[in-house]
């Protein structure tokens, strides 16, 4: 019987090797992405160190940014393994995350209604950054959105359905020179977040800290303005 976990677990090493040849500047940049929301939040956190988080939206604001940056490293392992399937199913999921959080700066109504049993709902949240300069275009998520179900337009992205109705059995994860699309698009919503973290936590982060976040922030917005 074929080691299917050994066969997948060569692919992945030689998609990360490949990665790390062809993406080699993307990664870099994700990396320092990264780097800057760690010590963005980690700023905020000795900020906050002797006195209370208040009100809800930075409570929440916050801890919606530490799993955004948790999920960060997850999505920079699957996707320099080749899992890029996998790698918009949790994009998907942090675009998410920002939603929510530009719906927290635009409103600390919306941090409460999170906080309550019903919680905010998505839709609540988009309907709450509609016509601020924060609104996102929705264009991204409805794309993303089509890997995350189990319906045929979903599984067709990466297994295909033969005329005799046979399946091809996937061979993947499969390594492209267009992955570094995913880690750009990643950057972008970092951005978003950041943006949302220096307004968020405006009187409570060190000046310096807050010229450093928004150079970098307008540094990258540009960079990726002039590649798109």
């Amino acid at each position: 019987m074929a080691d299917y976990f050994k066969n997948v677990n060569e692919i992945e090493e030689l998609n990360v090797k490949l990665s790390q040849e062809h993406l080699s500047e993307d990664l870099q940049k994700y990396e320092l992405s990264v780097n800057v929301l760690a010590q963005t939040l980690n700023e905020i956190h000795l900020s906050f160190k002797d006195r209370e988080l208040t009100p809800e939206k930075k409570i929440v604001t916050v801890m919606l940014a530490y799993r955004f940056l948790i999920a960060s490293k997850c999505l920079f392992k699957i996707a320099t393994s080749g899992y890029y399937y996998e790698s918009f199913v949790l994009l998907r999921s942090m675009e998410e995350n920002v939603i929510y959080c530009l719906s927290f700066e635009v409103s600390n109504d919306c941090a409460k209604k999170w906080f309550t049993k019903d919680g905010l709902k998505l839709k609540e949240a988009k309907e709450a950054i509609k016509g601020s300069s924060r609104n996102l275009s929705y264009k991204g998520y409805n794309y993303l959105c089509d890997y995350v179900h189990s319906n045929k337009p979903a599984i067709a992205r990466f297994q295909k359905l033969r005329e005799n109705r046979g399946i091809e059995i996937p061979t993947g994860p499969d390594f492209t020179k267009e992955g570094y699309r995913l880690f750009r698009a990643f950057r972008a919503l970092n951005m978003s977040l950041l943006s949302v973290l220096v307004d968020v936590f405006i009187d409570d982060l060190e000046k310096k800290a807050k010229n450093t976040i928004t150079t970098f922030v307008s540094e990258e917005q540009k960079e990726m303005q002039n590649k798109s």
